[in-house]
């Protein structure tokens, strides 16, 4: 999830992530409720160039350019992520098995 924020974001977007200053001065993305408008216009010009990184290689770019982002996790990223902190409950047959500590 790609965060900008501001016009410096969006000219370090395409200048530095993308390499397409070009599309500082389309009029479609000119501003952000530019941007909002032609989000389809603009999801097909930054989409080929994430699909040609992982996931680290992204964000080691966006880091580098200092672009605000999020990532979006999975069900299955989030029951193994380490902030999960885990207890084990013990069966009445002595069994045992692990579940999310309660908040």
């Amino acid at each position: 999830m790609i965060a900008i924020q501001n016009p410096a974001e969006w000219r370090r977007l395409c200048s530095g992530v993308l390499r397409r200053p070009d599309l500082i001065a389309d009029p479609r993305f000119a501003d952000n409720p530019g941007r909002v408008a032609n989000r389809a216009a603009l999801d097909r010009e930054i989409a080929p160039v994430f699909a040609g990184w992982s996931r680290a290689e992204a964000i080691e770019h966006l880091d580098a350019h200092r672009i605000a982002w999020g990532r979006v996790s999975s069900v299955e990223d989030l029951s193994g992520h380490p902030a999960l902190r885990r207890i084990t409950a013990i069966l009445p047959n002595g069994d045992s098995f692990a579940l999310p500590r309660p908040a």
